[in-house]
């Protein structure tokens, strides 16, 4: 495996609720409890580097950063086994496998932290800054949010 270097090692990846068919959707927390609990996410954008070795955090909509873990391989998913983690057909271009993942119980809010977080420009509108994921972060915001006071 071949680890990157940048100024930006880490990422952050937002997720919510998946819709799926017929206005039915798959609840976030599914979602990562699924995915998650078996070493692997899914992504319909690939980051601009391989992001083999970086380390990520996975930020549920509405609630906080749920987990952490490190990106150990990416690949281009197969209609099968995006059915047979999520149970239902989706666009899904990328599965990662992933290691060392460690879930964050209570989530850790980013509200508190967004004066300290250099990859949040916009401090007012602070939201804006996990719309389009996975985002590249520095490795100082992934540690200031993962040893953040529970």
């Amino acid at each position: 495996m071949t680890e990157h270097k940048r100024d930006k090692n880490s990422l952050i990846v937002a997720f919510g609720n998946l819709a799926c068919h017929k206005g039915a959707f798959v609840p976030a927390d599914q979602i990562a409890a699924r995915l998650l609990g078996s070493n692997r996410w899914f992504s319909n954008r690939k980051p601009g580097i391989t992001p083999l070795g970086a380390k990520v955090l996975f930020y549920q909509n509405g609630l906080g950063v749920v987990a952490s873990g490190i990106v150990e391989q990416i690949n281009l998913t197969t209609p099968a086994e995006v059915v047979g983690a999520l149970g239902f057909p989706a666009a899904m271009l990328y599965v990662w496998r992933l290691r060392d993942i460690s879930n964050m119980k209570p989530a850790i809010s980013l509200r508190g932290l967004v004066q300290e977080l250099r990859f949040i420009t916009n401090k007012r509108h602070w939201g804006q800054s996990l719309r389009y994921t996975p985002r590249w972060i520095w490795d100082s915001d992934f540690d200031t949010i993962a040893n953040a006071t529970r």
